[in-house]
């Protein structure tokens, strides 16, 4: 009882963790090149500290282990990780399906394009400055 406890805890906290992470990467991706980008297959994110993200397909999304194979982009997930999402530099996309053999060619080939993020707004600080006009003697 107390072990599944334990695992109960574990997955909230690192959920939450996940949840609350900041994006330093987004991309999106669709099934050709030149289209209008108006029809998103495939949404994937990188959190600060670049180990994890978040891989959305059709509106479903999953959790991931993120990690950088050489120049390729990969994000792991499932209970398994037996799902990967890899983009290359020229982002061409694919995504495989390991949970019945280990080797397997892609599924889908996508096209993707690194979303700008919007830079978050630094407070300014106002100095407030007196003068003092008045002659002293």
């Amino acid at each position: 009882m107390s072990r599944i406890l334990i695992i109960q805890i574990f997955l909230l906290v690192f959920l939450i963790t996940t949840a609350n992470a900041e994006i330093v990467e987004s991309w999106i991706c669709q099934e050709n090149s030149n289209g209008d980008w108006s029809k998103i297959i495939v949404a994937a994110k990188v959190n600060n500290g670049r180990e994890d993200g978040v891989v959305e397909m059709s509106g479903v999304k999953n959790i991931s282990n993120f990690d950088m194979k050489s120049i390729n982009r990969r994000w792991k997930f499932g209970a398994s990780y037996e799902y990967s999402f890899v983009i290359k530099p020229d982002g061409e996309a694919m995504y495989y399906d390991y949970s019945k053999v280990s080797k397997v060619k892609p599924q889908i080939s996508l096209f993707c394009k690194q979303k700008e993020l919007a830079k978050k707004k630094v407070p300014s600080k106002k100095i407030n400055r007196t003068v003092n006009t008045s002659e002293q003697n």
